[in-house]
């Protein structure tokens, strides 16, 4: 099979039918050969001479650099690690493969987050996430950094320590001094703020890529706390400049000290772009939805320990902000 595209022998030509925002930036960069990292049971990850990422799926799983693509699971056997693929025009080639993915009629995900309604005041939006989380049961089993969801409405107070696994353990005062210095921060002055987040890279540098996995649980900490914190930041107009120079601070200190995958991670929830699951909690709880508990219950379904990280992360956006605009 030839394709129209590219000229080149396929055994299969496949169709994306949904590219995430930042993915297709990266495929209109210009040609460019790319090496397949990581292959799990629905996707594979390219990472591309930049060291930037596209995760091509084969369901629904919306992201910035999400390429999801139909037909995709049969495939996924011939695919392996370390095999090159070749962009070239509108394609994906993976010579070794026999396959071919056209990127050319893929509609484009912008991970814009649409209110439905007016934002709540941040005190009942916080009180509804905190309910939210509370009604949802037990997280002393939750791996990762998911075990501290309990506390993070009490600043971290009232922990068990010796109940706690070894990295919730080791995270929990750097999760305490990050949080205090942040809030020192957001009551400073809003004189240079890039000045101030600064400091803050150095409370932040012992989670940067603590724990297993291509996403550490550290690292979907600080996803969830930055892209919270900016979402929020710029529906609520409270904070803004001070948020952005925070987040932008704390992404410029992952390069080379975490995998790849949460470094493209990282740069983009800095400037409020994640999955949709994340995304959904974030609305779910500015708006303070009543379908607040259905979101967080399917983030919770992320990875091994992702979505209690991730969750953690928000909660404690939210915390802050909440207050930081009522003290």
């Amino acid at each position: 099979m030839t394709s129209g595209d590219t000229g080149l022998m396929m055994n299969q030509i496949l169709r994306a039918s949904i590219i995430g925002l930042r993915g297709l930036e990266t495929l209109q960069a210009g040609n460019f050969t790319a090496e397949i990292q990581g292959i799990f049971d629905t996707s594979f990850n390219l990472v591309t001479p930049q060291r930037l990422l596209i995760g091509v799926l084969a369901r629904l799983n919306r992201g910035p650099t999400s390429l999801i693509v139909d037909g995709l699971q049969h495939w996924l056997p011939k695919v392996a690690e370390g095999m090159r693929a070749i962009r070239k025009d509108s394609c994906l080639l993976i010579p070794a493969a026999g396959l071919a993915i056209s990127f050319k009629e893929a509609a484009v995900w912008s991970g814009q987050l649409r209110l439905t309604a007016t934002p709540a005041d941040p005190a009942k939006a916080l009180i509804h996430l905190q309910d939210t989380c509370g009604r949802m049961g037990r997280y002393n089993d939750e791996p990762g950094l998911g075990q501290l969801l309990p506390n993070v409405f009490d600043y971290f107070q009232g922990i068990k320590e010796e109940q706690l696994h070894t990295i919730a353990q080791y995270a929990l005062p750097h999760l305490r001094a990050l949080q205090g210095g942040m809030q020192r921060m957001l009551s400073l002055s809003r004189r240079r703020p890039e000045f101030q987040a600064t400091a803050l890279t150095s409370l932040a540098s012992p989670l940067i890529g603590l724990g297993p996995g291509l996403t550490p649980s550290g690292d979907d900490v600080l996803t969830g706390l930055m892209a919270t914190m900016y979402l929020v930041a710029t529906h609520w107009g409270w904070q803004r400049g001070v948020i952005r120079a925070i987040n932008h601070s704390l992404a410029a200190a992952v390069e080379g000290r975490t995998t790849i995958v949460s470094e493209n991670q990282l740069r983009y929830a800095a400037r409020g772009e994640v999955a949709e699951a994340v995304l959904e909690v974030v609305l779910a709880a500015l708006q303070a939805r009543d379908d607040l508990e259905e979101k967080v219950a399917a983030l919770l379904q992320v990875g091994a320990s992702s979505g209690g990280d991730l969750l953690l992360g928000i909660c404690l956006g939210f915390r802050l902000l909440a207050w930081s605009t009522v003290r």
